[in-house]
């Protein structure tokens, strides 16, 4: 391994950073159903000669890994992986295989599923597909075409109120299902006047850390979904590279702050970079040494949600939770928009704005700035089916008068996806 470490190192890389690249490579080849390591499964920023040496450093390492007495680290996905391609199989035929949250399976517990010979459930929702960009794969869509497919549009989380704006997505984006609310009421208003609200939900990091260091300077007690140490660590990176010194953790990578925006800008292939990274270059740029107070700000962040007044979170890492009382913020984007008089439909955004509308159990508040992309969004999609206007008023406003039992029928017309991979920015 140590040669392996040194053909990474000749690249022009520290150890620290070359031993990063490797394993980042080995963890790409790993969530995947590849039989062999590749070049491909390096960064997608690394040059060829930086991709090479990171190809054989890291099929060095995977045959430590496979070896029965190896003293190589180990990795549930490691095991995982090894399991897969010896050709295991989770269960005998005669019993029953279920996969929950297959809208975002992982590809190689995805593939032993399908090996699975016997009966199979697969369970999810679709639209709340969030981690395409990590490899997830969606299940759902790789059914066989003799599936019995059962669709469960009952929420027992919240009432009309959030199911009205819910439903407003689903039409705008062509689906003809509609979620049915629970029984008891959920209140849901537009206004950005500071409310008593459980958790507060940001589109991106950068608007996670805006409304968190807000929340302090109200002297309130906040949480950092998923902690704010890691963000701090995150920006103090960045800061490094900025300054011609080394990153640590996440960031380690990185020789350099030159290739780190490099990788925020995008890849070789002409897909977009990462937003994450994008959010880390912004702030630099933008506020230079103030991310230093922003980092010493965000200290005083809570560790546990019990003990905040305010939880803050990006979308991805609020899924699968629920409040009472959730606000949405202001950094959420369009999802249909019309080229040539045809809507075309941004499906990630739209995802990512139906698992944020549905987090809330007793009242949901929308900032303005939220409710008008909706706004948008729906009335982008009504125009191009020749809808009826409402006499011009805004779908702000209309949903206030629809309830679940009179939403809008589904229009007829076509509908253009645009599909892009999305990340948590």
């Amino acid at each position: 391994m140590p040669r392996a470490l040194d053909s990474v190192m000749r690249t022009g890389r520290e150890a620290t950073s070359a031993g990063a690249v490797i394993i980042r490579t080995l963890e790409q080849f790993l969530r995947t159903t590849d039989g062999a390591i590749g070049a491909f499964h390096a960064p997608y920023w690394c040059d060829d000669e930086v991709g090479a040496a990171a190809r054989h450093a890291a099929e060095t390492l995977w045959k430590n890994v496979c070896k029965r007495n190896s003293t190589a680290p180990v990795t549930h996905d490691c095991y995982l992986k090894l399991f897969y391609l010896q050709g295991g199989e989770l269960a005998p035929r005669d019993w029953t295989i279920m996969l929950d949250e297959a809208q975002d399976a992982d590809p190689v517990t995805l593939s032993l599923v399908e090996r699975h010979t016997g009966a199979r459930i697969i369970v999810g929702d679709k639209y709340q597909q969030l981690y395409q960009w990590r490899g997830a794969v969606n299940a759902l869509s790789r059914m066989r075409s003799d599936s019995v497919k059962l669709s469960l549009t009952q929420t027992f989380r919240f009432g009309a109120g959030a199911a009205a704006w819910v439903n407003w997505v689903l039409e705008a984006i062509g689906e003809k299902l509609r979620i049915i609310p629970a029984a008891h009421r959920t209140t849901a208003s537009i206004g950005e006047k500071p409310v008593t609200i459980d958790a507060l939900l940001a589109r991106t990091n950068a608007g996670t850390l805006d409304q968190a260091i807000q929340g302090l300077e109200r002297s309130r007690k906040v949480h950092v979904m998923g902690g704010a140490d890691p963000l701090i660590k995150l920006i103090r990176g960045a800061w490094n590279l900025h300054r011609g010194k080394p990153a640590s953790g996440e960031l380690a990578m990185f020789a350099s702050w030159v290739e780190l925006s490099a990788a925020a800008r995008g890849q070789k292939d002409g897909a977009p970079g990462d937003p994450a990274l994008q959010v880390l270059v912004r702030l630099i740029k933008d506020r230079d040494r103030g991310v230093l107070q922003m980092c010493r700000q965000l200290e005083a962040c809570v560790d546990s949600p019990t003990a905040a007044q305010i939880t803050v979170s990006t979308v991805h890492k609020a899924k699968g939770l629920e409040w009472p009382r959730v606000s949405l913020s202001s950094d959420f984007n369009e999802f249909v928009e019309l080229e040539g008089g045809k809507p075309v439909v941004d499906l990630q955004e739209a995802y990512i704005m139906y698992v944020a509308l549905t987090r809330a159990r007793e009242q949901l508040l929308l900032s303005p700035a939220c409710a008008e992309i909706i706004s948008a969004s729906v009335a982008a999609a009504r125009r191009s089916r020749q809808q009826p206007s409402n006499g011009g008023e805004s779908a702000g406003s209309a949903i206030k008068r629809e309830t679940s039992n009179g939403l809008p029928r589904h229009p007829s017309g076509t509908i253009r996806i645009r599909r892009k991979a999305d990340q948590e920015g």
